[in-house]
């Protein structure tokens, strides 16, 4: 095999890798209510999250008269915490953050009471790197398979 034929693979195999593991960013939005001194983030009550850097959470649906907002301080302003804004948005019912790999754990709270949140945490990047699985390196392995093969079939 020559060089440029097994550039060729090389190359071949570090697309199929790269797209393979590639991730895209996505736009979740999660349903808020509050019933009982409590939120419910999808019917689930004081609900642990787990965001991804990368992806834009929307946290919709609250009342005005429980405003959330974010705090690196479990309980937020009512443990002497000060709310999070970065690469947040909010409005009367919603509030939008982009997640990015600097931001840190978080905790979402009640403006008007306490005692109503819980904890958000964000993934490490490692984390956020899908696995290729059996079937992802047996399809880069005929993937391959079929790039040597034509490259064959050229020199022939």
């Amino acid at each position: 095999m020559s060089f440029s034929q097994i550039k060729s693979v090389f190359l071949s195999w570090v697309f199929i890798f790269t797209c393979a593991a590639s991730t895209q960013a996505e736009t979740i939005t999660f349903n808020v209510s509050a019933a009982g001194g409590a939120y419910y983030i999808d019917g689930v009550i004081r609900a642990d999250i787990e965001l991804t850097p990368g992806n834009t959470y929307v946290f919709s649906g609250f009342p005005s008269f429980h405003p959330l907002l974010l705090s690196t301080t479990k309980n937020g302003r009512w443990n002497q915490g000060v709310s999070y804004d970065e690469n947040v948005t909010t409005t009367s019912s919603s509030l939008t953050i982009v997640v990015t790999e600097d931001t840190p754990n978080l905790f979402y709270y009640c403006h008007n009471h306490s005692g109503m949140g819980a904890s958000i945490s964000i993934q490490s990047i490692e984390e956020n790197i899908p696995a290729l699985g059996l079937g992802g390196l047996l399809l880069m392995g005929l993937c391959l398979t079929a790039v040597v093969r034509q490259t064959n079939r050229r020199i022939n």
